[in-house]
């Protein structure tokens, strides 16, 4: 019984060894490993942030420097409708026609 014990004892101990070298040896890997693009837009390397032709509603709130809530609320009151495209459930929105609206909000 004590045996049995002991045995217990050893296979977590090599368990837990185990887990710290993995651990050891991916942290010693994520220098190396390439960073994802932020999902609000692309940097350039000169520093400019270019967006794509469509947005999701992320990326057009980042467009419009507002909080995401706000553009829902713009989404939802119908002020946006000729922007949006749904595609399944979620939703884009065009670039070109965001660029109207905002020109059209500042000449009124």
């Amino acid at each position: 019984m004590k045996t049995e014990g002991i045995f217990h004892f050893l296979g977590c101990c090599v368990i837990a060894a185990a887990i710290v070298v993995s651990g050891a040896l991916i942290a010693g890997r994520l220098p190396e490993t390439a960073q994802f693009p932020s999902s609000l837009s692309v940097s350039t390397s000169d520093g400019t942030q270019r967006f794509g032709d469509y947005l999701s509603p992320y990326e057009a709130s980042a467009y419009l420097s507002i909080p995401t809530e706000d553009l829902m609320e713009l989404i939802e009151s119908g002020q946006l409708d000729s922007a949006i495209y749904q595609v399944g459930e979620s939703c884009i929105i065009s670039r070109q026609s965001l660029q109207a609206w905002i020109d059209s909000r500042i000449g009124s």
